[in-house]
């Protein structure tokens, strides 16, 4: 849900600002690395790491996992072994500091904005890697072939929000612009993005969502990348559109 909802007749500045509290109050900070347990020794402390929300240990085989479409595992939102949750509080406390500081120019709410970005993209102790491998993993064998499809990609739908929180701040930073660069790379051409890109539900819609976003992010953010950011989106947007013509 939004962060409000207008009023008749109200200016809708005056709606969100109903909403900052009187008092102001440090934000939480989120980080990948505040996973207490990690699921294989393959993975580094700073990779993002969720668990396919429908798969569940099988009750007639030990060690084996199956898929119970619609019924979500608890585990796949225990924010001791996985990042999905926290992706999404992130996101929505950027969210919220963000409005907060565009209806109140509070240098309050744009410190906390900065401090939630550079704790997920900049700190080295805390940043994500600028990758998904090791989203929406099938346990217990984070190498088996059903491990290897992209499914996990649609996880990213949420960085759409947060690279529009950060032009709306006007916040330039090198470092995020160069975790932006990586991701958008790994986005484009690992195996798994391959994958991803040729499903024909929600999943590819939202990998091409999330494509655009970042390739639009570094037009408005880099105008030397006009010119091969527009060839992609023209490249995205046939692709996109033979989907809905077959």
């Amino acid at each position: 849900k939004g962060l409000i909802t207008r009023s008749e007749g109200k200016d809708w500045e005056e709606d969100v600002k109903s909403f900052v509290p009187k008092k102001e109050k440090e934000f939480e900070l989120f980080s990948v690395t505040d996973k207490k347990e990690i699921i294989a020794k393959e993975i580094d402390r700073n990779d993002y790491v969720s668990i396919a929300p429908y798969y569940w240990p099988s009750d007639k085989e030990v060690g084996k996992y199956i898929r119970k479409d619609g019924k979500t595992n608890p585990d796949s939102k225990d924010e001791n072994k996985t990042d999905a949750n926290r992706l999404v509080r992130f996101k929505n406390s950027l969210r919220k500091a963000t409005t907060f500081f565009l209806v109140t120019n509070s240098s309050f709410y744009y410190n906390q904005a900065i401090k939630l970005l550079n704790h997920w993209f900049v700190d080295p102790r805390t940043k994500m890697n600028p990758h998904l491998i090791y989203a929406q993993i099938i346990l217990p064998d984070i190498h088996s072939p059903s491990n290897k499809k992209g499914t996990g990609i649609v996880d990213g739908r949420h960085f759409i929000d947060i690279l529009e929180c950060i032009l709306l701040l006007q916040y330039s930073n090198p470092s995020i612009q160069s975790w932006i660069k990586s991701y958008l790379t790994w986005l484009l051409s690992s195996p798994k993005s391959q994958d991803e890109l040729q499903r024909t539900n929600n999943h590819g819609s939202w990998y091409d969502a999330q494509l655009l976003s970042f390739i639009l992010f570094r037009m408005k953010t880099e105008p030397e990348y006009h010119s091969e950011g527009l060839n992609l989106v023209k490249q995205t947007i046939a692709r996109v559109k033979n989907r809905m013509d077959g």
